[in-house]
């Protein structure tokens, strides 16, 4: 008999959070100290030229959208499915490439690459004809439902494969579902939908132990998929604030977005994208022409990407979306190097490690991949 998910606080892991929400409150109500911006002057944008790097075709588009886009761990690790049943596995630290054979029932269910693993979703033999995900009531006398999936993570260096904990415990009310998009080398992160596909709750799930931390933020804390614990206390004076659409945090820096409180042009309420750093009240705005938006931000590897806005009529203030991406600087007074434009190669899907940046652009038809080198500036 399966048992139900038991749902543990991330002030569990946070020795210093048990008022988390309160404090969080007080912070974004009262700062200590007045944060000051940089104003220099931005530099032009520069621009990366992509090159063609692969064109798959989907086996079966219907089901699976992303299927054979790239994707990578932000650091070294790129990886794609080729050709069915096949990933393509790309070290960028070392330029080598191979190919290794998908889990077995997990052609086409690549989904995450980071910590050291892949992460695929696989045909579940508990779901009639095995397929991918299916449903039942707990009981007649209760509303909700199991999910049943089968998931796998696979160790890139070595191979060896683990089914995922937790997934057929997992509980959900009815009509709604959830997606698991990115892995370390302990945590998946995942998102819970409704049945209009609106993200309803951020949840991490514990591949290896099945443990699940609902997405209950603390101030002075960042999400780590490959910390045992999960929660990585910030640097002095960063603070995650309940407002923020985004952060991520790879130290001595922080990159975040900030929702505004009331929609600004063509709906949008997103503020630019800003680079913290520890040790300092100041940040700097990410922007390229315009403004960014918070879809597609990563980072990792002394790099920061991200989709922002690049305007193409003033007057009707209509825009398209545009890739970009800036190398950190961890020492010295510059916080980063020239912003890059991506160019002959955009698409939906933006992914970068250390010293290469790709982009994907799926179709029904065909799936076309693009890579272009990181500039040494």
């Amino acid at each position: 008999m399966r048992k139900a998910s038991m749902y543990v606080a991330l002030c569990g892991l946070v020795g210093a959070c048990s008022t988390a929400t309160a404090t969080a409150a007080a912070a974004s109500r009262t700062p200590t100290t007045k944060a000051s911006a940089k104003h220099s002057t931005p530099p032009k944008v520069g621009t990366i030229h992509m090159k063609l790097l692969a064109q798959v075709s989907p086996a079966i588009p219907e089901y699976s959208p992303r299927e054979g886009w790239l994707f990578t761990d932000g650091v070294r690790w790129a990886a794609y499915e080729s050709r069915v049943g096949t990933t393509r596995l790309i070290d960028t630290a070392s330029g080598r490439s191979f190919n290794r054979t998908d889990p077995e029932e997990c052609a086409g269910g690549l989904l995450a690459v980071g910590g050291g693993e892949l992460l695929y979703e696989c045909e579940d033999p508990e779901c009639p004809d095995s397929a991918r995900s299916c449903m039942t009531p707990v009981s007649k006398s209760i509303e909700s439902i199991y999910w049943s999936r089968r998931y796998i993570s696979e160790d890139i260096e070595g191979g060896a494969n683990h089914i995922v904990a937790g997934i057929s415990d997992f509980t959900l009310p009815p009509k709604e579902g959830f997606s698991l998009t990115k892995i370390g080398s302990n945590w998946i992160y995942g998102d819970l939908f409704d049945s209009n596909y609106h993200a309803q709750l951020t949840f991490f799930l514990n591949w290896r132990t099945g443990a699940i931390v609902q997405s209950g933020h603390a101030p002075n804390a960042a999400w780590n998929l490959s910390l045992e614990k999960l929660a990585q206390p910030l640097c002095t004076p960063l603070r995650w604030t309940p407002d923020n659409y985004f952060f991520g945090y790879e130290r001595p820096f922080a990159v975040t977005g900030t929702e505004l409180p009331e929609p600004g042009p063509q709906g949008t309420k997103s503020k630019p994208l800003r680079l913290l750093r520890c040790g300092s009240h100041a940040e700097e705005v990410l922007t390229g022409p315009t403004p960014p938006s918070s879809s597609s931000v990563q980072l990792g590897g002394r790099v920061v990407s991200w989709i922002g806005s690049l305007m193409i009529d003033k007057k009707t203030r209509s825009s398209t979306d545009a890739m970009y991406l800036t190398s950190l600087y961890p020492r010295g007074r510059k916080w980063h190097g020239r912003v890059y434009q991506l160019r002959d190669g955009s698409g939906e899907l933006l992914q970068h490690t250390a010293n290469e940046v790709f982009t994907t652009n799926g179709g029904r038809k065909m799936t076309d991949i693009y890579y272009g080198r990181i500039p040494k500036s």
